[in-house]
Protein backbone atom coordinates (compact mmCIF):
# COMPACT_ATOMS: atom_id res chain seq x y z
CA UNK A 1 0.00 0.00 0.00
CA UNK A 2 0.87 3.66 -0.77
CA UNK A 3 -0.24 6.88 0.11
CA UNK A 4 -0.33 9.64 -2.67
CA UNK A 5 -1.19 13.67 -1.45
CA UNK A 6 -4.02 15.79 -2.46
CA UNK A 7 -3.59 19.72 -2.90
CA UNK A 8 -5.71 22.40 -4.38
CA UNK A 9 -4.80 23.92 -7.94
CA UNK A 10 -7.25 26.58 -8.84
CA UNK A 11 -10.93 25.16 -8.16
CA UNK A 12 -9.90 21.47 -8.43
CA UNK A 13 -8.02 19.01 -5.99
CA UNK A 14 -5.38 17.15 -7.41
CA UNK A 15 -3.91 13.67 -6.27
CA UNK A 16 -0.11 13.32 -7.02
CA UNK A 17 0.96 9.69 -7.68
CA UNK A 18 4.73 9.01 -7.47
CA UNK A 19 6.94 8.59 -10.17
CA UNK A 20 7.43 4.71 -9.60
CA UNK A 21 3.91 3.83 -8.97
CA UNK A 22 3.04 5.71 -12.55
CA UNK A 23 5.74 3.82 -14.34
CA UNK A 24 4.81 0.40 -12.80
CA UNK A 25 1.58 1.09 -14.27
CA UNK A 26 2.86 2.45 -17.75
CA UNK A 27 1.03 5.82 -17.18
CA UNK A 28 1.78 9.32 -17.70
CA UNK A 29 0.54 12.87 -16.94
CA UNK A 30 -2.50 13.36 -19.58
CA UNK A 31 -3.75 9.30 -19.75
CA UNK A 32 -6.93 8.68 -19.12
CA UNK A 33 -7.85 6.51 -16.08
CA UNK A 34 -10.90 5.15 -15.21
CA UNK A 35 -12.45 5.93 -11.73
CA UNK A 36 -14.96 3.62 -9.95
CA UNK A 37 -16.39 4.74 -6.64
CA UNK A 38 -16.85 1.53 -4.12
CA UNK A 39 -18.18 1.13 -0.67
CA UNK A 40 -14.14 0.50 0.43
CA UNK A 41 -13.21 3.62 -1.62
CA UNK A 42 -11.84 5.27 -4.72
CA UNK A 43 -10.48 2.64 -7.64
CA UNK A 44 -8.22 3.86 -9.98
CA UNK A 45 -7.69 2.03 -12.90
CA UNK A 46 -5.91 1.96 -16.60
CA UNK A 47 -7.93 3.06 -19.61
CA UNK A 48 -8.56 0.14 -21.11
CA UNK A 49 -8.83 1.32 -24.82
CA UNK A 50 -5.73 3.41 -24.60
CA UNK A 51 -3.62 0.97 -22.83
CA UNK A 52 -0.05 1.04 -23.31
CA UNK A 53 1.39 -2.28 -23.04
CA UNK A 54 4.97 -2.98 -21.49
CA UNK A 55 6.30 -6.40 -19.89
CA UNK A 56 8.48 -6.05 -16.74
CA UNK A 57 11.46 -8.44 -16.80
CA UNK A 58 11.73 -9.50 -13.10
CA UNK A 59 15.28 -10.99 -12.91
CA UNK A 60 15.12 -14.60 -11.09
CA UNK A 61 17.51 -15.49 -8.52
CA UNK A 62 18.75 -18.89 -6.50
CA UNK A 63 20.94 -18.80 -3.58
CA UNK A 64 23.84 -19.56 -6.11
CA UNK A 65 24.05 -17.11 -7.56
CA UNK A 66 23.43 -14.63 -4.56
CA UNK A 67 26.43 -16.25 -3.01
CA UNK A 68 28.37 -15.41 -5.93
CA UNK A 69 27.62 -11.95 -6.01
CA UNK A 70 28.32 -11.53 -2.39
CA UNK A 71 31.73 -13.30 -2.61
CA UNK A 72 32.32 -11.13 -5.50
CA UNK A 73 31.70 -8.05 -3.80
CA UNK A 74 33.06 -9.51 -0.13
CA UNK A 75 36.13 -7.59 -0.20
CA UNK A 76 35.01 -4.23 -0.79
CA UNK A 77 32.08 -4.90 2.00
CA UNK A 78 35.05 -6.38 4.08
CA UNK A 79 36.83 -2.79 3.37
CA UNK A 80 33.83 -0.69 4.39
CA UNK A 81 32.97 -2.34 7.58
CA UNK A 82 36.40 -2.09 9.18
CA UNK A 83 35.81 1.49 8.03
CA UNK A 84 32.94 1.94 10.39
CA UNK A 85 34.41 0.13 13.16
CA UNK A 86 37.16 2.66 12.98
CA UNK A 87 34.57 5.47 13.83
CA UNK A 88 34.61 7.36 17.09
CA UNK A 89 31.12 8.32 18.57
CA UNK A 90 30.28 11.60 17.80
CA UNK A 91 27.21 11.45 20.06
CA UNK A 92 25.61 9.48 22.92
CA UNK A 93 25.21 6.34 21.03
CA UNK A 94 26.12 3.41 22.81
CA UNK A 95 29.16 1.51 22.00
CA UNK A 96 29.84 -2.25 23.52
Amino acid sequence: MFTISLRKTGGSTVATIPKTILELLNIKAGDTVECELTDKGLTMLRNSSGLRRRKLKIKKFNLETLLDEHEKIRPMLDKEYKAWDALLPVGEEIVK
